[in-house]
């Protein structure tokens, strides 16, 4: 987070976190607008944010054969109730910011609001920024013009930040203006990719689990 000097700080606009301290040491000399961080866990299937593979490791806990079951389409990602907490959580943040985005992200689901489980879409950046402009009685930029044409359709094989779709989340799927000037589906889905996701960290708990073991075993042989 970018920290201004003494001397320069008439406003200070930044994403409220836990850590405070900044807000703290300039809220009495500056007028501070914040706004909450954003945290998604209920369109994609796994991601690497937490309890981004919480399902895959109950299932792992009950001896499941986790890749199988994907092959058949039979694990319960439980995306709705994880994206419904998503937004309790996010309200939650919420109560201590200037600027609130839940009722965009609850409202909004027919233009891509996430582009991976931390990371907004420009639809919702824009959003935020035109609450910020409102609130400080600046005028706001049109949402359609820029927000459809910098919000275009972006391959993720080819930015590792953008996170894929696949049969489970299919139902998370929204249309975006092209840059042809088409309307197409905005993510790409790609059950290959979340399948290959979910063997590398089922193979790294595997891992993580004989180095355990084998640090358990040298420990009761050391004299």
């Amino acid at each position: 987070m970018y920290e201004p000097t003494d001397e320069e700080c008439d406003l200070f606009i930044c994403q409220y976190s836990n850590d405070d301290d900044i807000i703290k040491k300039f809220e009495k000399q500056c007028k501070i607008v914040s706004f909450p961080e954003m945290y998604d866990d209920g369109t994609f299937s796994v991601h690497n944010g937490p309890d981004g593979f919480a399902v895959i490791d109950k299932l792992l806990e009950q001896g499941k054969d986790v890749l199988k079951m994907f092959d058949e389409g039979t694990i319960d990602f439980d995306l709705d109730n994880r994206r419904k907490k998503s937004i309790e959580i996010l309200k939650t943040k919420e109560e201590k910011c200037t600027i609130k985005i839940s009722d965009y992200i609850e409202k909004m689901r027919h233009v891509p609001l996430f582009l991976s489980h931390d990371t907004p879409s420009t639809f919702v950046i824009l959003e935020i920024v035109n609450r910020i402009l409102k609130y400080l009685k600046i005028d706001i930029i049109e949402t359609y013009v820029i927000g459809w044409n910098i919000g275009t359709h972006i391959d993720c094989s080819s930015l590792e930040n953008i996170l894929n779709l696949d049969k489970y989340s299919l139902k998370r799927q929204t249309k975006c203006l092209h840059h042809n000037g088409q309307s197409e589906n905005f993510y790409i889905v790609d059950d290959a990719t979340t399948r290959l996701r979910i063997a590398n960290y089922i193979q790294k708990k595997k891992n993580e689990s004989t180095k355990s073991n084998y640090d358990e075993t040298l420990s009761e042989t050391e004299p």
